[in-house]
């Protein structure tokens, strides 16, 4: 088996094996266009036959990310899925990474096998939840878009939600550092809502799109100072999606406490699984 670069003329062969992923359900296609310019995407090939395919990411300087692993329907189970997950790994550590992460849900065994044979060790667990048909929620005026960096920041490295979740931000099944860094951009985008007392921050939310699913917002940070202030910022989520005409969100609970509150909130468990388990290798 050869496996190699993507190139733009892979397109269809690859969306005929993600098609035939997850019962039609897959994430992939929708990112091929974005992977092919962004590089990292690799295809198995038998015969000249593509049979496989799998991206790995640049999530920042060291930090490196593996997803995507697919395999051909009538030739799952030989070994290709393997052979694409050792040749993956084996081109990631020549990059010389700080560490390397990678997910998958609870109830994928054979993946989980797969993965810890690798080397990997789980990390941390994340509750996967959802809001379908979110509602419009009473105004929150005393909301703003946050903007003091160094207060943000320093809000967010010591809250709660920051050590459960062993310091990564969780974003449509990729689970990033939190960095002064990405929280700067995340300030500049806007994505950022804070409410405050006596000129300190007692709530803060972050709110990304969605990186596939243009119809959801993604809740990818909330705490509060109190309870009552974290339903508010649940609210605020159901609220931004209503005004933005979006018709999900999506949110990964580090802890059973946040699990709980946003179940109180409308949040549930909408598939087969409910915890999602990340994955590290640490290099050098």
């Amino acid at each position: 088996m050869k496996i190699r670069l993507a190139q733009k003329k892979d397109r269809e062969k690859i969306i005929e094996i993600t098609s035939h992923t997850w019962e039609g359900w897959d994430y992939v296609y929708k990112l091929l266009d974005e992977w092919f310019i962004e590089g990292g995407l690799f295809v198995a090939e038998e015969d000249e036959e593509i049979v496989g395919v799998t991206k790995t990411t640049i999530l920042s300087p060291g930090e490196l990310w593996l997803e995507g692993i697919r395999v051909k329907e009538t030739l799952r189970r030989k070994g290709i899925g393997k052979e694409l997950a050792f040749f993956q790994l084996e081109d990631a550590l020549k990059q010389k990474p700080r560490v390397i992460r990678l997910s998958t849900a609870e109830v994928n065994i054979e993946s989980i096998n797969l993965i810890e044979m690798l080397g990997f060790e789980k990390i941390k667990e994340f509750a996967y939840m959802e809001m379908r048909n979110p509602k419009e929620k009473r105004s929150l005026t005393e909301v703003i878009k946050g903007k003091d960096h160094e207060a943000i920041w320093d809000y967010i490295r010591n809250s709660t939600f920051f050590n459960e979740s062993k310091g990564l931000q969780p974003w449509s099944w990729i689970f990033r550092e939190t960095t002064p860094e990405l929280i700067s951009s995340f300030i500049k985008e806007e994505r950022i809502f804070i409410t405050k007392k006596n000129g300190r921050i007692v709530s803060l939310a972050i709110l990304l799109p969605h990186r596939y699913e243009k119809e959801t917002v993604e809740l990818c940070f909330i705490e509060g100072d109190s309870k009552v202030e974290i339903g508010d910022l649940f609210d605020l989520a159901q609220s931004y999606a209503v005004s933005n005409n979006l018709k999900d969100i999506t949110f990964y609970a580090p802890f059973s406490k946040l699990e709980s509150l946003a179940q109180k909130a409308g949040f549930s468990f909408p598939y087969e699984f409910k915890k999602v388990f990340v994955y590290e290798l640490v290099s050098g």
